[in-house]
């Protein structure tokens, strides 16, 4: 994997999250953040991280 392809997987799991998010919440509500709204901003927050950590580190072996 290059360094392009790497940022180019990276930029993919960024899109997905933006992706997931607005169709979550809208950008211009005035209702108040509930518990549950930070709990699905925490869950998709893991799987982005956990996704950017999976990629790097495939990206990382396929280095060596």
């Amino acid at each position: 994997m290059t360094i392009k392809e790497l940022d180019q997987r990276l930029t993919l799991v960024l899109e997905d999250f933006s992706s997931e998010m607005r169709s979550e919440y809208d950008d211009y509500s005035n209702e108040p953040v509930t518990g549950g709204d930070i709990a699905q901003l925490s869950r998709q927050t893991f799987y982005a991280l956990d996704e950017f950590r999976k990629e790097i580190i495939k990206y990382l072996e396929s280095n060596r």
